[in-house]
């Protein structure tokens, strides 16, 4: 399973990088299906914070880089009927790349899950700070979807990548669940490649949840 999702997320990659060329949208139907529309659901935010499993290369060589973590702020319905459109939006915390190693990032992926037996209609992009050239493409990837900054960025310069809301399809009944993507060094879910700051190499940083202390962002219960 594992491997397939490897080349599943490298031909995904591949095809982002290619929109990000063309300067793809930032928007997208994932699906044609349709859901009921039903009154909006009272919406509660909850901050959490993901402790990462890191590691980058130094002059070939893997290194662990230790006690790294991101914040998320992540909204989403308690209850929703149904069948119902089901809104959810994904905000990270502003990144500041440490300076002393990174001197400029770019290809800056973030991956979150999606709830299992709910269907991806469609998704967006807002807001956003520090991002200067760069541009941004989502891709779905199964029961995960990913935001890939192409950069560049600075370090020590703080940037906000922007919110990703998605609507989803309820199932008949259930609880949908979402939290961080990825789960390990062949498939991670976080980090981006660094142009070092002594060598001027550049080399990955590659981050994935830490599955001993499980992040969960929110919960809505069908009913």
């Amino acid at each position: 399973m594992i491997r397939t999702r490897k080349w599943v997320r490298a031909l995904a990659a591949l095809a982002a990088l290619a929109a990000l060329a063309a300067g793809a949208a930032i928007t997208g139907a994932a699906t044609p299906a349709t859901a009921a529309d039903t009154p909006a659901q009272a919406a509660v935010t909850t901050a959490s914070t993901v402790p990462y499993v890191c590691q980058t290369r130094i002059t070939g060589t893997w290194t662990p880089v230790l006690d790294y973590s991101r914040g998320f702020s992540v909204t989403a319905p308690n209850q929703a009927a149904p069948g119902s459109k089901v809104r959810i939006s994904f905000n990270p915390d502003p990144i500041v790349a440490d300076a002393r190693f990174n001197k400029e990032i770019r290809l800056v992926p973030v991956t979150y899950r999606l709830p299992a037996g709910a269907q991806l209609l469609d998704y967006s992009l807002s807001e956003g700070s520090g991002l200067g050239s760069s541009r941004q493409v989502v891709s779905p990837l199964g029961d995960e979807i990913q935001v890939l900054a192409s950069g560049p960025f600075h370090g020590g310069t703080a940037f906000d990548l922007p919110t990703l809301t998605v609507t989803l399809k309820a199932p008949q009944s259930g609880v949908l669940t979402t939290g961080p993507g990825g789960d390990s060094f062949l498939d991670p879910g976080f980090g981006w490649w660094r142009e070092q700051t002594t060598s001027l190499q550049w080399d990955p940083f590659q981050c994935y949840p830490d599955p001993a202390q499980p992040t969960v962002f929110s919960t809505t219960t069908i009913s």
